[in-house]
């Protein structure tokens, strides 16, 4: 979504989506963060797509950093399936070529994969400083089924004028999951690495990934055990709860019933995609104060 907004004439994207200036970023001082919207020229909406604003026990002090420089921000926050976000979010870092381990020992010994879908929690944490008019709620499967009705619904919270059309869109991770291979994990966290994936073009990028990372599978499922599923959900249920009276919706919009454990628990991916991924072995430090970057992402 934030790659279609920004081919909008009236929204300018930084060109880098996840800027993670108010988590990662911010001892390099406001005017990095200004330098990145250099580009501005009078659009109506200015904005980023740092994910991980959303993951507030990474940085407990985000809300509070964008109000005292950016009290006017406006809010867009697409959630999707709790369980569904935990397992993308797993994904996305496997695929990153962060230091993660198995999916249920990640689910359950790195807080962030559950924090990040206490969506009440994570909205709250946000409400303190901001007034409720600032945040849109949205949900993926609507953007999927209706990607023009969102767009335009985004259009009327940003002040800009709708889209014709939908615009051009691009997959995630999760559609098409690559590894990298032995020899891009060998170098990725050395300097070298650092180097490359910091101050190369991203059409360098893309040549450099289709050499040195290997397709594993297409849309796989990882596979839950029954404890760790079970204990998610207990987690997250109550807050979901919330979050969707909150947004107004009907609390049966994410189903955490028996039927849909057993469906979880039902494994619906390509055996060998899914060894290949299970396989592989990662440093990991088993703690629930990781910062972000100690995972090398």
């Amino acid at each position: 979504m934030c790659f279609q907004l920004a081919q909008h004439q009236d929204i300018l994207v930084s060109e880098k989506k996840e800027l993670d200036f108010f988590n990662r970023q911010y001892r390099s001082g406001q005017e990095w963060y200004e330098y990145q919207f250099r580009d501005w020229n009078g659009e109506t909406a200015i904005g980023e797509g740092s994910v991980l604003y959303g993951v507030t026990s990474l940085r407990p002090e985000v809300p509070g950093r964008i109000y005292e420089m950016l009290p006017q921000t406006k809010f867009i926050y697409m959630t999707r399936h709790p369980i569904d976000r935990i397992e993308s979010m797993w994904f996305q870092h496997v695929s990153n070529g962060d230091h993660v381990p198995e999916f249920n020992q990640a689910v359950r010994e790195w807080l962030p994969l559950i924090d990040g879908s206490l969506y009440w929690k994570q909205l709250n944490s946000y409400r303190r400083y901001f007034e409720d008019e600032r945040f849109l709620l949205l949900f993926l499967d609507d953007y999927k089924a209706d990607t023009l009705g969102v767009l335009k619904e985004t259009c009327d919270f940003l002040g800009v004028s709708h889209f014709a059309e939908v615009p051009e869109a691009y997959t995630n991770a999760r559609e098409g999951l690559a590894l990298d291979s032995p020899m891009w994990e060998a170098i990725r966290h050395t300097p070298l690495g650092r180097t490359i994936r910091k101050n190369f073009s991203e059409s360098f990028k893309d040549i450099f990934r289709r050499v040195f990372r290997q397709e594993v599978g297409n849309k796989i499922q990882p596979q839950w055990e029954e404890g760790t599923l079970r204990w998610a959900i207990n987690l997250l249920k109550d807050d979901s709860q919330q979050f969707l009276e909150f947004a107004q919706q009907p609390v049966s919009r994410w189903d955490f019933s028996e039927e849909f454990i057993q469906r979880k628990l039902e494994f619906a991916g390509d055996n060998s995609s899914w060894k290949n991924l299970r396989n592989r072995r990662q440093t990991f430090v088993l703690s629930h104060l990781l910062d972000y970057e100690k995972l090398g992402a």
